[in-house]
């Protein structure tokens, strides 16, 4: 049996509009020392015959089904099994670009711990510049924080624990790649393009949940204990951002009956003590809401969503 050099896990939920484009990019360059991962959580459309067909049809993909538990149990259940000495994360409504293997084959050949693909990279990023790309202080590296388009060693990945946050279901990419800065000894760039993102406003990063505020709080948490105060304050203040933009994609008399989230820690000393924001335009929100003007807020952001609606299913070049 030929040792694999890469394991490609994609995490499957639901995605059978996209899911044969998604496996077919894939398959155009499926060499031997590659194996596919496909994780079906518990989907309750044509997914899993999909990825039923695609196993039976090529020795190298593999498929599993579990319960529905969310995404990041299903990366980990993927990484459990995986044979790889690398990991590739693909999501299944996403492409691989064509000469794909060609850039990851080279890539694989430097026997770094974490390699970031993404055109308009530079040369370096030191650690700090990393965690700060990671939770968006800066954003010079647009897709940072996210585990597609990037190489794991799986031997650093085992070595020092590092899975995805089961409680966290926004951010949990963030805390998996700063885990996995924290602890490579070599991290390496390259500025090739070998994925395709879909925009999609059904993903769970961008619909409402009702358990996005226990979810954010087991972020911060996290985040508070393991890494500089600053990220910290960032995360928090958008985190307060990104409810009111979730809260008004939901009905109006609904989303105000969220409010009273906005009355726990640690979301209420910020909203009531502090004046110094990251971003000027975030005063306005902070205003209305420490003065619980939160029907203008959601007023505000419903308007701005209309204004900047992206396509749904548009596919962005990382």
């Amino acid at each position: 049996m030929t040792r694999k050099k890469l394991s490609i896990i994609v995490p499957v939920y639901n995605s059978e509009q996209y899911l044969e484009d998604c496996i077919n990019s894939i398959i155009l360059e499926l060499h031997s020392f590659i194996e596919v991962l496909l994780i079906n959580d518990g989907s309750t459309d044509n997914s899993g015959d999909i990825c039923q067909n695609y196993s039976e049809r090529f020795e190298n993909i593999h498929y599993f089904f579990k319960y529905n538990t969310g995404v990041s149990d299903t990366r980990n259940f993927g990484l459990n099994f995986a044979q790889g000495d690398y990991v590739l994360f693909v999501d299944s409504d996403d492409l691989l670009l064509p000469k794909w293997s060609e850039v990851v084959s080279t890539l694989l050949k430097t026997n770094n711990d974490f390699i970031i693909i993404e055109s308009g990279l530079k040369n370096n990023y030191s650690k700090k510049e990393l965690f700060d790309e990671i939770f968006h202080i800066n954003r010079e590296i647009e897709y940072c924080s996210t585990p597609w388009s990037k190489l794991y060693k799986k031997e650093l990945l085992e070595e020092n624990n590092i899975i995805f946050e089961k409680a966290v279901f926004h951010g949990e990419d963030a805390l998996f790649n700063a885990k996995v800065v924290k602890y490579a000894s070599a991290i390496s760039f390259s500025t090739d393009s070998i994925y395709l993102y879909r925009q999609n406003q059904t993903s769970i990063t961008k619909s409402f949940n009702s358990n996005i505020f226990e979810s954010d709080r087991n972020f911060l948490e996290l985040l508070k204990c393991n890494y500089d105060e600053i990220y910290y304050k960032y995360c928090l203040e958008n985190a307060i951002m990104m409810f009111m933009d979730k809260i008004s994609t939901i009905g109006f008399f609904e989303g105000i009956n969220y409010y009273h989230n906005f009355t726990k820690e640690p979301y209420y000393t910020y909203i009531h003590l502090n004046t110094d924001y990251f971003y000027k335009k975030h005063k306005l929100i902070f205003k209305l809401l420490k003065f619980k003007m939160t029907a203008l807020a959601i007023i505000l952001f419903k308007f701005k969503n209309k204004l900047s609606k992206k396509i749904d299913g548009s596919l962005i070049r990382i």
